[in-house]
């Protein structure tokens, strides 16, 4: 069942690859919140002295979001999980910074998160929908 899924334009795909590289330099994992109004992206050094948070506003960085209240947990309002930055970093890296005029540039990335309740691991799939109707999955 699909917890959160949201789709990007170029740009906002560009945005978040670069933020991913900025939460490198602070920890390997990065922690995904979700709530219904934005997704927030955390990380925190092994030492725990310092962090780094970026905000994403529902509204106005995706192109669609959508979190499904009827998977959270009885009374909770957030989706939480934790990945390793550089599998995020690997699957935005290359398509993330090429120009829209390239046969391999990416028209809309869909990333979808699901969450299984006899299962203790969610699974991230990207759909990267590139030009002349490719589409580049990752799961």
């Amino acid at each position: 069942m699909s917890v959160l899924s949201f789709s990007l334009s170029p740009e906002a795909t560009a945005k978040l690859y670069e933020c991913l590289i900025c939460l490198a330099k602070f920890g390997e994992s990065v922690a995904l919140e979700a709530r219904k109004d934005k997704l927030t992206i955390t990380s925190l050094n092994l030492a725990r002295t310092a962090y780094a948070s970026f905000s994403f506003d529902a509204e106005i960085f995706f192109i669609n979001y959508d979190l499904d209240s009827s998977s959270l947990p009885k009374g909770g309002d957030r989706f939480t999980c934790q990945l390793y930055n550089r599998a995020l970093q690997s699957v935005f890296k290359g398509r993330a910074g090429e120009g829209r005029g390239r046969d391999g540039a990416i028209d809309r990335c869909d990333v979808t998160i699901q969450d299984q309740a006899d299962k203790t691991a969610c699974r991230l799939i990207v759909k990267m929908l590139c030009k002349h109707g490719w589409l580049i999955r990752l799961d």
